[in-house]
């Protein structure tokens, strides 16, 4: 009546006076305005009103629904030869009503759970939250981190996957697993690359003269410090293939170093055709390299098979054994609390730096000290271990398996984040069983002061001891 759903409604003007309960529901009392008496068969009309649940809280249906009621109220009011027969059929569509909602209603014990759940302003925001957490978790969060939606920059590459072997046409994992160790590195965004889709243009253009990986030089000053490397150890295992040569980058970041590769031995030996597949843990990084390659991958004539986020010590769950000619990472970043030293959320680097340097400092004066930095090595060089052993699964057999930047020790350079000798390469006798006897060649990095690359071959007989493991099973 208040909202004016009838312009017979406005006729009779009622004000509540007064609700009780009782067994058989709300009992009202009515009174026209100015306090006239209501007539009796014009308040039993309302009570079945009240009683018919139609509130102003209902839909649009109910007010509809009693607006019709109004009508009739009215009628019952101004015919004075038939308020009975108005009150009848209002009796009648009333109890007709009531059994169709009851029938269609929860049992009692449903109903009070949703009252609790949606019966306040606070409980249906609360609820609101929940279900926003969980599309955010089980559809936002599988499909960033998996194979899924890779962007439009990947459907663009895809025009580049023409020839590409089977062996290259990767998939995904759909959801990523983390190995626990992994946690533990400087597993970041690269940041020297901009995000802001309005600002990539203009860094495609200029990314030759920037900072390349944050690692203080230029794109242009790394190139021209690893392209012997690269022509080197490189171009004679992707030159002279009948099909398409393949090549594996465990270390992706952006495609910045990819890339490069690419185009040293095009410009060198005009190499063409050789298929990329990659992988970084950071879903920005990838989509990145999605977006530099659309674009680039064209200039170096090189082909598209997969970049994908997910973990290098797990290569083997979404790679088949003996797939790629080349295998490389441009850099394996070492564990930077190998020890699971505690330290201070809001400077992390710093406290860590502060600790572990002050470890090496009293190494040589506290015993104690001499046994946790054996225990950090041997982390360390298991990490190490663990990433080159997934490098040498997925290379073929006597392909060459390349990692570049390597950190020394800790203690050897404080300034860097700490790794492995170079003797390591040629004692460890889990990767020695793997690799061909003698096929270690280690070089002095030219860019950054103590690193260096280490070059290795994996053993040609690999692929028949890989089927003999296989037919063992697991």
């Amino acid at each position: 009546i208040r909202r004016g759903q009838c312009s017979k409604c406005q006729l009779i003007i009622i004000s509540l006076i007064h609700t009780t309960m009782d067994n058989d529901g709300p009992k009202v009392q009515f009174e026209y305005e100015g306090g006239r008496a209501m007539p009796a068969e014009v308040a039993e009309i309302l009570q079945l009103d009240v009683n018919a649940g139609l509130s102003e809280d209902e839909d649009d249906e109910s007010y509809d629904e009693g607006a019709e009621l109004a009508d009739l109220v009215v009628a019952s009011v101004k015919s004075s030869r038939r308020p009975q027969a108005a009150q009848v059929a209002l009796q009648k569509r009333t109890a007709a009503a009531t059994a169709a909602s009851t029938k269609n209603k929860p049992p009692p014990f449903v109903q009070k759970i949703l009252r609790k759940l949606f019966g306040t302003r606070r409980s249906r925001q609360f609820m609101a939250v929940i279900v926003l957490a969980f599309l955010i978790l089980f559809f936002v969060i599988p499909s960033i981190g998996g194979g899924g939606r890779e962007g439009p920059a990947a459907a663009l590459l895809a025009r580049h996957s023409k020839g590409v072997p089977e062996s290259a046409r990767l998939q995904c994992p759909a959801r990523v697993k983390i190995n626990a160790d992994a946690i533990r590195h400087n597993a970041t965004t690269d940041i020297s690359q901009p995000r802001d889709p309005q600002q990539y243009q203009a860094w495609i253009k200029t990314f030759r003269d920037r900072e390349m990986d944050s690692w203080g030089h230029t794109y242009t000053q790394v190139k021209e410090s690893m392209s012997d490397w690269k022509r080197k150890h490189f171009a004679p295992f992707l030159s002279g293939h009948n099909a398409s040569a393949t090549i594996y980058d465990a270390s992706l970041g952006v495609g910045l170093n990819l890339y490069m590769t690419l185009e040293i031995l095009h410009e060198s030996y005009d190499l063409t055709h050789i298929v990329v597949c990659g992988n970084d843990m950071q879903q920005e990084n990838v989509q990145t390299a999605h977006s530099f390659m659309s674009q680039l991958l064209h200039s170096v004539k090189g082909l598209y098979g997969r970049f994908c986020r997910a973990d290098s010590t797990l290569l083997h769950e979404f790679i088949p054994r003996n797939s790629f000619d080349v295998v490389f990472a441009s850099h394996i970043p070492p564990l930077v609390n190998p020890l699971g030293y505690r330290y201070n959320v809001l400077n992390k680097e710093a406290d860590l730096d502060r600790k572990y340097t002050a470890l090496c400092s009293a190494a040589n004066k506290k015993p104690q000290n001499q046994d946790k930095l054996q225990l950090l090595q041997e982390r360390q060089e298991g990490w190490y271990r663990k990433w080159v052993m997934e490098m040498l699964q997925i290379a073929k057999p006597g392909a060459p398996v390349i990692v570049e930047q390597v950190s020394p020790p800790l203690c050897e350079a404080q300034f860097d984040f700490g790794g492995v000798a170079q003797d390591f390469w040629k004692k460890d006798t889990q990767l020695a069983a793997l690799i061909e006897p003698n096929s270690v060649i280690l070089e002095q990095s030219s860019l950054i002061p103590k690193r260096y690359h280490v070059f290795m071959l994996k053993k040609k007989d690999a692929k028949k001891k890989n089927d003999n493991d296989d037919d063992k099973g697991p």
